[in-house]
């Protein structure tokens, strides 16, 4: 949640043409939670992951208070970014999304941890803040993760759970405006 702090900072601070882009943000962090606490910042193999040593030091409810912590700081901040009002984001709004879920998911971390973003987020989420659940999306996916990430099938439904949120519905563009292309002539070798 730090890093989320420091991007919505730098964002609002700018003093070129970042201040006034129209922006939107979509914040997933509790996984890196997660990834902390596993760190091992004395295992050579493991210290890649090791950017805040001191959560791997946390049991589980030391971690999840943390996270918990870390998230009510940051929410406050996230909701007058994403203001329709006044926030840079206030046109598109923003999301905070859960931890996706992968078949090896299955000890109290990883369920404490979505539990806390979903207790907190009911609590505080908005059509400018929307809460997506990646959990829930992913668990209903026929595929599992590849490697601890998400599917691509996964990756393209969260693409596009986000999109229909961020985007005003209507018509597609067509013409010069259009992103759209016949995927089915061609091949992807």
């Amino acid at each position: 949640w730090d890093n989320a702090d420091m991007a919505l900072d730098a964002m609002s601070a700018a003093q070129h043409g970042w201040r006034h882009a129209e922006a939107t943000v979509v914040v997933a962090v509790g996984l890196w939670y997660i990834n902390q606490w596993n760190c091992n910042p004395t295992d050579r193999h493991k210290a890649w992951c090791a950017t805040r040593p001191e959560l791997s030091s946390f049991d589980v409810p030391g971690l999840i208070a943390a996270f918990k912590q870390d998230m009510h700081v940051t929410l406050p901040k996230l909701a007058t970014f994403c203001d329709p009002k006044q926030g840079q984001a206030g046109r598109r709004g923003c999301a905070v999304a859960t931890i996706d879920h992968c078949r090896f998911m299955t000890s109290t971390i990883w369920h404490a941890t979505y539990q806390a973003i979903m207790d907190q987020m009911l609590k505080v989420a908005s059509p400018a803040v929307r809460l997506v659940d990646l959990w829930t999306l992913a668990l209903e996916l026929p595929e599992d993760c590849l490697g601890g990430h998400q599917s691509p099938m996964s990756t393209l439904w969260t693409w596009q759970v986000l999109m229909s949120g961020i985007c005003k519905s209507g018509a597609t563009a067509t013409g010069e405006d259009s992103l759209a292309f016949d995927a089915s002539n061609g091949t992807l070798a």
